[in-house]
């Protein structure tokens, strides 16, 4: 009867320095993403998703998504070297309630998939009576890999 208590607590043992090692993997993929930006207003009104490597296309960004901004916000000084933006914008909304959020960046092969969740309000929501334009921009490490886009569209309960 000694045997399987000693067992049991061995692989206990084992079990909880694994365990927690899956868990900052997660959370190192997961931070690895750092926010530039992120809101309801923007100048770009299609629903539109971009990776940008270089100085030049940022600068092009940022004039067409600040354009609605007065004064327009600063261009972000990002290290292309060492780092890359994802971009990505809903489109236009005929009221507010909807957000954006790229949550994390997946392997696929010798591919990356961006995930995008797209919220919507619930036939519920109070929401406000003005056209938006829903976006999320965010800074990662840069990779040379080409990257997808997978977008979830979820609906907000608001009961």
């Amino acid at each position: 009867m000694k045997h399987p208590f000693w067992i049991i607590a061995i692989i206990t043992a084992l079990a909880v320095p694994l365990s927690a090692c899956l868990i900052n993997e997660s959370s190192a993929a997961d931070a690895a993403l750092s926010m530039l930006d992120q809101g309801d207003s923007s100048g770009i009104n299609s629903q539109r998703f971009e990776v940008i490597r270089d100085a030049a296309s940022l600068d092009a960004l940022w004039r067409e998504h600040t354009a609605v901004m007065d004064p327009p916000p600063a261009l972000p000084q990002i290290d292309f070297e060492h780092d890359m933006v994802i971009a990505a914008f809903m489109g236009q909304r005929g009221t507010g309630g909807y957000t954006v959020q790229i949550s994390k960046l997946n392997p696929e092969g010798s591919a990356l998939s961006a995930q995008i969740t797209f919220t919507r309000p619930g036939a519920d929501c109070l929401v406000t009576q003005a056209i938006t334009q829903p976006y999320h921009i965010v800074v990662t490490p840069r990779q040379e890999h080409v990257i997808s886009f997978q977008v979830a569209t979820i609906t907000h309960d608001c009961n």
